[in-house]
């Protein structure tokens, strides 16, 4: 086992945000704040756990999540979708909108940061390839928080980036236009192709 024993009041937002598996091992991002009181501002850490034993392998501060009173299962929807893991690698953005960067599974180690992918709303892996879906000026779920309304607009501008995730090249990024509602958690991809939901349209790339 390992701690938290408690999480947060459940009529707010759920004090885990993702969970994911490979290797062994399972990754997940919690609040840890007190239970005691729910105006106390979330304490944010993506963390990582032998999936057999349960044993807590190591955790990372997040300086800034999801705002904390947000109401149950209203949302942000993109947060299950920016926690990633493959072999030895864990994908996540390290803050609300930063970009996302490549942890090493076992020890939690930084081992290395995307900058084209800061404001990162989703995240998927193939064929050694990120595909991250990007916000500007802020990432959507960024914007729930009101303290941060004032640095984002609705609908912000999406952004698809391919990385090659080993050597951290940018491969190609596609834009949606201006106004064009992008269908959240919408992105996909195989054989060669990705795949997403925005305006009226499906689109393949």
């Amino acid at each position: 086992l390992a701690g938290p024993t408690w999480t947060r009041n459940h009529h707010k937002l759920a004090s885990i945000s993702s969970v994911v598996s490979a290797a062994g091992r399972i990754f997940y991002v919690v609040d840890e704040a007190t239970a005691a009181d729910t105006a106390v501002p979330g304490h944010w850490f993506v963390a990582g756990r032998d999936a057999q034993s349960g044993v807590l392998l190591w955790k990372r501060p997040l300086p800034d999540w999801a705002w904390h009173l947000k109401g149950f299962r209203s949302g942000p929807v993109q947060l299950p979708r920016t926690l990633v893991a493959c072999g030895d690698r864990v994908y996540v953005p390290l803050g609300i909108s930063a970009p996302v960067s490549a942890l090493d599974a076992a020890t939690g180690r930084l081992v290395e940061t995307y900058q084209a992918t800061e404001g990162a709303e989703e995240v998927i892996f193939v064929d050694g390839v990120l595909l991250v879906v990007t916000g500007s000026p802020t990432s959507e779920q960024a914007a729930i928080d009101p303290a941060r309304r004032g640095e984002a607009r609705y609908p912000n501008q999406k952004t698809i980036v391919a990385i090659r995730a080993q050597t951290g090249e940018t491969l190609w990024k596609w834009s949606v236009s201006g106004g064009v509602l992008w269908r959240s958690v919408g992105l996909a991809a195989a054989a060669a192709r990705v795949f997403f939901a925005a305006g009226q349209r499906v689109t393949c790339l």
